[in-house]
């Protein structure tokens, strides 16, 4: 600014630059942070524990299973931390038993700075204006029943086969991959045999006639079956997960191609990563990165304009 109240122009190509560099990097950053705060659980058979498929949270903080008040998280019975990023297959051990089927709610919650949780000091993340959460159907039962299927990108189905994560089942069974029909699981297109106990990168042959017939990024469900073909349900859900599908072959395994580090959860006897493991988090290193190369743009640029 001149002593006489003007302002000098400044150079639009360098003005322009410096705009789209902070802007380009920013928006990096929002992306980021747009995805988290995000949590996906299924229905299942709990013992003393309940296993969330995946969370993905903007900081470090826990992952709290509450009761049902009307609707509503209420009482806490149970948490487990989880770290910036993509957790998987987190196990929580609950507090309090479930005596009957019920609902229950999986919340992520903040943390401030102990890494303790403590209701009071440790309120609900939020995602879009509402309570980072959803609701889950349980009953209990002597071993864990469910299926994990979390993924960061579309698994490419290679030689028409696909990879279950987990399931885990209280008595020899199947699991079923099926058609999404009507947002409900439809016809069985794929199915294998699993053993009692938690069955790990479970390999499904899918019927190729129904994957040729589907778009290039498609969805199907995975549910748990008796071994005579009964579907295991809670509450009036089968025990599924669902699992994003690409066809065609460019060279990708399906997995995450962010360039980012996967770190695998260490599992317990049920499955889950226990309550003293992150249950496998995609460190999303990117994000801090993103936020300090704006905040050094931001600087040099501002910079640059008082020099000029």
């Amino acid at each position: 600014m001149n002593a006489d109240g003007t302002v000098e122009p400044v150079p639009g190509r360098r003005v322009a630059v410096v705009t789209l560099l902070v802007v380009a990097l920013a928006g990096g950053a929002t992306l980021v942070a747009a995805h988290g705060n995000h949590v996906s659980a299924n229905p299942q058979v709990a013992d003393d524990g309940l296993v969330v498929e995946s969370a993905f949270v903007s900081e470090d903080g826990h992952l709290v299973v509450h009761r049902d008040d009307g609707g509503r998280p209420g009482e806490p019975i149970g948490h487990a931390g989880v770290e910036q990023g993509y957790n998987e297959n987190v196990r929580v051990t609950l507090d309090a038993g479930v005596d009957a089927e019920t609902t229950l709610w999986v919340v992520l919650h903040e943390d401030d700075g102990d890494g303790e949780f403590d209701p009071a000091d440790d309120p609900p993340l939020e995602s879009f204006g509402s309570v980072a959460g959803r609701q889950v159907s349980v009953r209990p039962g002597d071993r864990p029943v469910y299926v994990s299927a979390p993924g960061q990108s579309a698994q490419r189905v290679d030689g028409g086969t696909v990879r279950v994560d987990r399931v885990a089942a209280a008595e020899d069974g199947r699991v079923e991959i099926r058609a999404i029909d009507g947002g409900r699981p439809g016809d069985v297109v794929g199915s294998t045999a699993v053993s009692a106990g938690v069955n790990e990168n479970v390999t499904v042959d899918v019927d190729e006639s129904f994957v040729a017939e589907q778009p290039e990024y498609f969805g199907v469900y995975v549910v748990l079956a008796t071994a005579e073909g009964d579907v295991v349900d809670v509450g009036g859900e089968p025990v599924h997960s669902r699992l994003s599908l690409r066809t065609g072959d460019d060279g990708s395994d399906g997995g995450s191609d962010d360039g980012v580090d996967v770190v695998t959860a260490t599992t317990d006897e049920t499955g889950g990563a226990g309550d003293d493991e992150s249950g496998g988090v995609l460190a999303l290193s990117g994000f801090g990165v993103v936020a300090a190369l704006v905040a050094v743009v931001a600087l040099l640029a501002a910079a640059r304009l008082r020099e000029d």
